[in-house]
């Protein structure tokens, strides 16, 4: 949907509201447009006028939700951390905040890491290519000088991105619900560690 539309801003957030709810609930070849259009009290037709495919509607949604995320914890005190791991954590638990609040956007972004939907997998590589160009911007003023010389920022990065996708694959596939106090608890085992790895010894 162009941001030209003219649909009304009530509109626009009852199909994105709509939206996250069935794509939360359901793998992405199981969701239903009608199901959407129903709960955002708009025609079906209607709905493909604006985005012309499910694809689209998905790709907007998503689109959507990691903008507002990255809009709520990316706010004015996230630049006025310089600690890399200060950084991580408050941006963790700015995260989990949003999660707790909006269940349904945890859900959708679960659902899209490991659909096997192509449709999925393109729209959420494209957002990870994004990504890696944003963590400059992201870590900009994050104090390099207490990593160890051979320790690159972007290498912790990654491999704790992996660490956290790879928590998450294994709870889904052993079908263990995803629980906020283990959320915590694993992750603070984990940044314990890459601290450990990763920072000069006078800064641990």
């Amino acid at each position: 949907m162009s941001k030209n539309s003219n649909i009304s801003e009530d509109k626009r957030e009852a199909i994105i509201n709509a939206s996250i709810d069935e794509f939360a609930k359901h793998e992405y070849k199981h969701a239903i447009l009608e199901n959407i259009s129903n709960n955002a009290n708009i025609s079906k037709s209607l709905l493909l006028y604006h985005f012309k495919s499910k694809k689209n509607l998905y790709a907007y949604i998503y689109d959507y939700v990691y903008e507002y995320l990255e809009s709520v914890v990316a706010d004015s005190d996230f630049y006025k951390i310089t600690d890399f791991f200060e950084l991580m954590e408050y941006s963790f638990y700015k995260k989990l905040e949003i999660m707790e609040k909006y269940k349904s956007i945890f859900d959708f972004i679960l659902q899209g890491y490991f659909d096997e939907s192509e449709d999925v997998k393109e729209i959420v590589n494209k957002y990870r290519d994004k990504k890696q160009i944003d963590i400059a911007a992201y870590f900009k003023n994050i104090d390099t000088t207490k990593f160890k010389d051979d320790v690159n920022m972007q290498d912790i990065i990654q491999m704790i991105t992996y660490t956290s996708e790879g928590y998450l694959q294994s709870r889904k596939n052993m079908s263990i619900k995803i629980d906020k106090d283990d959320m915590i608890k694993q992750y603070s085992k984990w940044m314990k560690m890459f601290k450990q790895i990763s920072y000069k010894e006078e800064y641990l």
